[in-house]
């Protein structure tokens, strides 16, 4: 198991109890994946199929509107869960 997923599972048991095989099929659900300062985790169009909890760093979520200005819709620091909730939500391309 990676080292990451222990943290995950920290913070599922700071809520509930979970057996082995609990954690185990809640696990197989869950992927890793790790960006550089200013990469991207979701982009205009692109579908979302995650939501996505923050180990380390913060996540900034913005839009830009047409006169070029950018607009933060959420922040998300270690322990934050972030996503374009409403696309992954809908089942829709993120639009903004």
């Amino acid at each position: 198991m990676h080292a990451k997923y222990n943290l995950l599972k920290q913070h599922f048991e700071e809520i509930v109890s979970l057996t082995n095989e609990e954690w185990d099929f809640i696990q197989s659900h869950f992927e890793y994946k790790s960006l550089k300062k200013h990469q991207f985790l979701i982009q205009t169009g692109q579908s979302v199929d995650f939501e996505y909890w923050i180990i380390n760093g913060l996540v900034k979520a913005y839009s830009i509107d047409d006169k070029g200005k950018e607009h933060i819709l959420q922040f998300a620091m270690e322990n934050y869960w972030v996503s374009d909730h409403y696309a992954f939500q809908n089942i829709k391309p993120r639009l903004f």
